[in-house]
């Protein structure tokens, strides 16, 4: 409580000194602060209140003049989603093993967070997302299918599924060349966000696992992304319902394949192989997405309400559940 009250009294300086400190946890306003300058130190147990602290001491000493950006003072192993940054790179890591990477509602609204945060970041070029291997991302945890099915109304569950949507949506449109390195497993909406990438990057340990049609359901993302990316094929791979091995990414053109995934390896091979400049690929890009997946949100609203009308099904939900209590 103590805490508190001093971490509250240093903020309402800081806010009286026009430097406004956003908390990563409980700020969902990210255009807000894309300018913000980040206060990090990742290696060290500070609390939260010790920051606001050095935040009115610099905003004192005059040497702060933008405004603050606080992550949390956590060791790095304990978040499930890990942002950092080199001079032209933003990295993006799903750190929740203990779901293969799954994602609950709580990781989604993070990860969309971080991705659109990204964006803002000074000389960024590069966006590369990746998951603790074994794992790249499984879509939605077991808790949150658990948590979707037991929803009474079709709009909550809607709701739901609109979220892991949004992720893939902003990675799609990120700004940055976005990048997706899987060592290991992509399923469900995780295969969908790896598909979102603009260039998809695997070792020989990646799988990508589309299940849907076992499922009884339809890719998170439809269509449009398998088709981006496998044109007429996409309806023979939804139908044949497999797991991709790495070579068959490799054979079928959606994704490269890798010796190394060393991250600062594969920055080297970017800056080597992406020649024009962010501001012209920034532009390129916002003309695909116009041309290519301009109706994509109408599209994706309408995918929605289909999943939430399949999670009524007795059999659907047999199987979901049963692919939750393996996980």
């Amino acid at each position: 409580r103590a805490l508190n009250r001093a971490a509250s009294a240093n903020l309402r300086a800081c806010w009286n000194r026009g430097i406004r400190v956003f908390s990563h946890s409980g700020f969902r306003r990210p255009d807000r602060f894309q300018n913000a300058k980040m206060l990090r130190k990742p290696s060290t147990h500070c609390a939260i209140g010790q920051s606001i602290k050095l935040a009115l001491k610099l905003s004192t000493s005059g040497s702060l003049e933008r405004d603050i950006f606080l992550t949390p003072f956590m060791e790095k192993k304990t978040l499930p989603i890990i942002s950092e940054t080199t001079s032209d790179a933003v990295r993006i890591t799903i750190n929740s093993p203990s779901s293969r990477n799954g994602l609950d509602l709580h990781m989604m609204e993070e990860l969309s967070e971080r991705i659109r945060w990204a964006n803002g970041v000074e000389n960024a070029r590069f966006l590369i997302l990746e998951g603790v291997a074994p794992w790249f991302c499984i879509g939605g945890s077991g808790k949150f299918m658990e948590e979707t099915i037991a929803l009474k109304s079709a709009e909550a569950r809607q709701a739901a599924s609109a979220a892991a949507q949004q992720v893939i949506l902003e990675f799609l449109r990120s700004r940055l060349f976005t990048v997706a390195l899987i060592d290991g497993l992509a399923a469900g909406a995780g295969a969908d966000l790896a598909l979102a990438a603009d260039l998809i990057l695997c070792t020989e340990r990646a799988r990508f696992s589309l299940l849907y049609g076992r499922l009884g359901l339809i890719p998170d993302a439809g269509f449009m992304l398998l088709e981006w990316r496998m044109g007429s094929r996409s309806l023979l791979a939804y139908a044949e319902s497999k797991i991709l091995k790495a070579d068959d990414l490799q054979s079928s053109g959606i994704a490269e394949l890798v010796s190394n995934p060393d991250f600062d390896e594969i920055l080297h091979m970017l800056r080597r192989r992406i020649r024009c400049s962010s501001q012209n690929f920034a532009i390129a890009k916002a003309l695909r997405n116009d041309e290519i997946f301009k109706n994509i949100e109408h599209y994706l609203s309408h995918v929605s309400a289909i999943q939430a009308e399949r999670l009524t099904d007795p059999d659907t939900i047999s199987r979901l559940l049963h692919s939750s209590n393996t996980q």
